[in-house]
């Protein structure tokens, strides 16, 4: 599942699962209660990033490039 999340153009290098939590109004709370964060590679935009997937919704929850 995690691999078709990647893509076609891209390479997933290295993967964890996590939590992803935000600050709201100085607490914090739970914007994903399990995902899973991986290094990408990817070949089309030339970049590194990093990428939390959530499996059960098939969709990137959070992107940053490198």
């Amino acid at each position: 599942m995690l691999f078709q999340l990647v893509g076609p153009d891209a390479v997933s290098l290295t993967a964890a699962v996590v939590q992803l939590l935000k600050s709201d109004r100085g607490a914090w709370r739970v914007d994903l209660p399990h995902g899973v964060i991986s290094l990408v590679k990817d070949y089309a935009q030339r970049a590194y990033f990093l990428r939390i997937f959530d499996i059960l919704d098939e969709r990137v929850v959070w992107d940053f490039k490198l």
